[in-house]
């Protein structure tokens, strides 16, 4: 048997863990999984600019449209994208 990389006899043996840490960070409990999904696609279609259809190439989503629904988030505050808007309108 080859040795455990993280030493947890299943795929979902690390959660005990995983919501004590964010237990003790003061952070909202996301799974391992919700977490990394997440992060994935908000790096790469929200603050790389990948296209949508290679983002979810790489995260293996048969359908492209699923991660903009589920994992993007928002980077900005609304005050801050409605300067964003203003300033691009009124440069044009």
């Amino acid at each position: 048997m080859e040795p455990r990389v993280f030493g947890y006899g299943s795929s979902t043996g690390y959660n005990g863990r995983w919501k004590t840490i964010c237990k003790n960070a003061g952070i909202e409990y996301l799974s391992a999984h919700q977490a990394g999904r997440h992060g994935f696609y908000t790096e790469l279609g929200v603050r790389q600019g990948v296209d949508p259809i290679t983002a979810a190439k790489a995260g293996r989503w048969n359908d492209a449209a699923l991660p903009d629904r589920v994992y993007a988030h928002a980077e900005d505050e609304q005050a801050e994208l409605r300067e964003k808007i203003r300033g691009k309108a009124g440069s044009q």
